[in-house]
């Protein structure tokens, strides 16, 4: 199959390194106001993934996996988000539960790991400034009962996190 030459090219076609044929960047998306998920629905469906049939939980990370991005969003409890995560899964679907679940009890010890792992999501911070903002006055309005709740390296992470919002 020959090769296109620039001037035969598609118009809006990109180039591998994800460059328009002008040379510019892609702008990522920035969301900077909320935005509504409908948690009745999985992340599999908000992806645009193929379905597959949810395994019974005995497959190991996979079948926990595949458990999890089947199941409904707002039914995902924070062993599976905590998962999801570690897994690479965007943080845009799963925002609004990880942001209800902390607000349920942000110092609890299932809300430490799942604290943790938000905070180090620096793209998702970029991009969407809005949900940095809630965090950084949920962490804001906490501050002193959190001092005893967290331990000492994830209490300095979660005020510096505060401090450069």
């Amino acid at each position: 199959m020959a090769r296109r030459s620039k001037s035969k090219r598609i118009e809006g076609e990109r180039t591998r390194r994800g460059k328009k044929p002008s040379g510019r960047e892609k702008k990522p998306k920035v969301y900077a106001r909320p935005y509504h998920v409908d948690l009745a629905r999985s992340l599999a469906e908000l992806e645009g993934w193929t379905p597959t049939q949810p395994s019974d939980g005995g497959g190991g990370l996979i079948g926990r996996h595949q458990t999890a991005t089947s199941k409904p969003i707002g039914q995902l409890d924070v062993r599976e988000l905590e998962m999801l995560i570690t897994q690479g899964s965007e943080l845009h679907w799963l925002w609004p539960v990880i942001l209800e679940t902390l607000r349920a009890d942000i110092g609890a010890s299932f809300g430490t790991g799942l604290l943790r792992l938000v905070i180090g999501r620096r793209s998702f911070w970029v991009s969407h400034p809005h949900a940095r903002t809630e965090l950084v006055r949920l962490i804001g309005e906490r501050t002193e009962a959190l001092q005893g709740d967290l331990d000492d390296g994830l209490f300095d992470a979660a005020t510096s996190f505060v401090e450069q919002g």
